[in-house]
């Protein structure tokens, strides 16, 4: 992952300070320095024979979900793939890791101690729980769905 100089001045900034360091702003200047090489980089799902279900988030402070899940979809209706594919998306949903149906979402970041930083999710606890609340039913029921054909 390329970083920008200001990044990497605000990564410092962070290491000092302890306040949390959004990680995602690194991958979108990676994406645009490495624009030529994105189509060869991207897996060619086109070529699978699975359904898709894709959470990406525009206030993902850990990576670009939103605009990578994007990619996914916009290559699978290029291809015409015949299989459902979706794409939910929760503007400040943050980063969600989803363990277990309500899980808290109150953690917005964590600790990272090979680089002495505190990462953090972006998003709000309140949205990451409306996302999680909504978003947990629609995962049961395309997996049930796809996993069990009804």
């Amino acid at each position: 992952m390329m970083t920008s100089e200001e990044q990497q001045k605000l990564f410092l900034e962070v290491q000092n300070t302890g306040q949390p360091y959004l990680d995602a702003p690194s991958f979108v200047y990676s994406l645009e320095m490495q624009q030529s090489q994105i189509e060869e980089a991207t897996i060619p799902v086109e070529n699978s024979k699975a359904a898709f279900l894709l959470i990406g988030n525009p206030g993902d402070g850990v990576w670009p979900s939103q605009r990578l899940s994007q990619i996914t979809i916009d290559r699978l209706k290029a291809h015409n793939y015949p299989r459902p594919f979706e794409l939910l998306a929760y503007d400040q949903g943050g980063h969600m890791l989803i363990a277990y149906p309500y899980f808290p979402t109150t953690l917005r970041q964590f600790y990272l101690p090979t680089v002495n930083v505190w990462e953090g999710l972006g998003g709000t606890a309140a949205v990451a729980a409306e996302a999680a609340s909504d978003s947990w039913p629609r995962v049961i029921e395309f997996l049930h769905r796809e996993l069990q054909g009804d």
